[in-house]
């Protein structure tokens, strides 16, 4: 089953392991910022595709509908998910 996350910090770290391992995890969504972050890491280091963002724009909207994911987990995310993407 396709997934997308939301999440940031590590405290998701254990999350999305175990999104990789029994789901196809297509998008990791986080609200962190740098490079160095835990998520962003994590994801670099398994090859996971993700997105760093700070507002939801009509172009990450549009990218999220295009994945055709039936489901999202979120997580220690830190916005609040517009009604489009509910």
């Amino acid at each position: 089953m396709k997934v997308v996350f939301f999440g940031s910090s590590k405290v998701v770290l254990p999350i999305i392991k175990t999104l990789t391992d029994n789901f196809d995890l297509q998008l990791v969504i986080t609200t962190e910022k740098e490079e160095t972050d835990a998520v962003p890491t994590y994801c670099r280091e398994h090859a996971i595709p993700y997105l760093s963002i700070q507002t939801f724009t009509n172009e990450i909207i549009k990218h999220l509908a295009s994945l055709q994911s039936p489901v999202a987990v979120l997580a220690d995310f830190g916005l609040i998910l517009p009604l489009n993407i509910l």
